[in-house]
């Protein structure tokens, strides 16, 4: 009757383990996108994206609750992020992907705008990318 038992487990726990799959969260990746050539602003905004992501989710990068990626659009192969992010120019871009399916994104568009105050953008980032951690939610749909 054990064995029974202990079958009957297995087989029900996998039969299970696809569903747990499904309903896990999504991997969220930070990109910061550039062209092929970099002004000192967007080489900036680079390393202080990367700094964030490095420093202050230093955890999440270890676990693989996020990846990050700095990604130059105009090499051979990248061009596919400029129309999935709908990208004008170099820019920070948080994105949830679920199997291989992209199921939220958002351009994090202020970091231009916040490119002479570093304090204010290294506190945007960390804003951003904790919220969107926390509960991924398409602000452009993809």
């Amino acid at each position: 009757m054990t064995t029974r038992r202990a079958l009957f487990v297995a087989l029900l726990l996998a039969m299970l383990a696809p569903v747990g799959q499904a309903l896990a969260a999504p991997q969220v990746t930070l990109y910061y996108f550039h062209r092929n050539l970099r002004c000192m602003t967007c080489v900036a905004l680079g390393d202080i994206t990367a700094q964030v992501a490095e420093v202050a989710f230093k955890k999440q990068l270890a676990d693989g609750t996020l990846e990050f990626h700095v990604v130059n659009y105009e090499t051979t192969g990248n061009e596919h992020f400029v129309e999935d992010f709908k990208l004008e120019m170099p820019a920070a871009v948080l994105a949830a992907v679920a199997g291989d399916s992209v199921v939220a994104w958002k351009n994090l568009e202020r970091i231009w705008d916040l490119s002479e105050d570093h304090k204010a953008l290294e506190a945007y980032l960390k804003g951003e990318i904790t919220a969107f951690l926390a509960a991924p939610v398409a602000v452009t749909a993809p």
